[in-house]
């Protein structure tokens, strides 16, 4: 289900109940945040910008804890921001026993992966925000420095991490779009705060909008050799994966849709 209005981060601990569009309303500037961010950010950085992972959760409960545990023991992830996207099996309780030592954000049903990512956005600290799928098997740091390098080197503004070792259906979709569908993705934070209401909207087809913002002199596609993740064919019955696939191609193709209907507008 997409939500235009992509319900409010109230589990997080913001007491009330506003939409996306109403945060991105109030932004702070650039050096906002309070002496405990930047006495944060100027500890940070000897050793690079403040990096925040965002990983939007629906059901990911076979490689959840593992991935978390990864993340939390790299020095290279300053922050994670979980966002449970109305999770049905156990992914909620995993993401609650790590406690303070991560950021969670509880959304009340399943809005979909784009308001997932815009709430996670909304909820970071970082310069860099880093997106990751919550099913990846076997992350590591060489992983992560590769997908962070071209936005510390000040060589990109987007940075696409790409394995082909994907899904069947991810696979299938990069024939289409090449490289560029991924979920393993890097972002100067501030690039993205005023797209927010949109991306909230997208869905599965959140790639496909991520995309249209960068030129491609601004992005950087970088391999993710070895790395590897569970399908939906993985994680579920043949009858079930199919008509999750069927219901990402549809927003994919939605917002591919939209794209090209702005453009002929112009």
């Amino acid at each position: 289900m997409i939500d235009a209005n992509c319900l409010t981060i109230a589990s997080s601990g913001s007491g009330g109940t506003t939409t996306v569009a109403d945060q991105v309303s109030r932004l702070p500037g650039p050096t906002d945040g309070g002496p405990r961010r930047r006495a944060q950010v100027a500890e940070r950085s000897e050793l690079g910008p403040f990096t925040s992972v965002v990983l939007p959760i629906y059901n990911e409960q076979a490689t959840l804890a593992s991935l978390v545990t990864t993340l939390l023991a790299s020095d290279l992830v300053d922050e994670i921001v979980c966002v449970d996207d109305g999770s049905t099996d156990s992914s909620r309780a995993i993401l609650r026993g790590f406690g303070r030592r991560i950021a969670l954000v509880e959304l009340p049903e399943n809005r979909g992966k784009g308001c997932a990512l815009a709430q996670g956005i909304w909820r970071a600290h970082g310069t860099i925000v880093v997106f990751l799928d919550a099913d990846l098997t076997n992350l590591s740091d060489d992983h992560l420095r590769a997908l962070l390098g071209p936005l510390r080197d000040g060589t990109a503004r987007a940075s696409l991490g790409f394995f082909p070792g994907e899904s069947a259906f991810s696979r299938f979709i990069a024939r289409i779009t090449g490289p560029r569908f991924t979920g393993e993705r890097a972002y100067l934070r501030r690039d993205l705060l005023a797209h927010l209401p949109r991306i909230a909207t997208t869905g599965f087809g959140v790639e496909v909008y991520l995309n249209r913002l960068f030129t491609d002199g601004e992005t950087a596609i970088v391999p993710l050799r070895g790395l590897s993740g569970l399908g939906k064919e993985d994680k579920h019955s043949t009858g079930v994966a199919t008509r999750e696939y069927a219901g990402e191609l549809l927003e994919v193709g939605r917002e591919i849709v939209r794209g090209r209907l702005a453009w002929d507008r112009r």
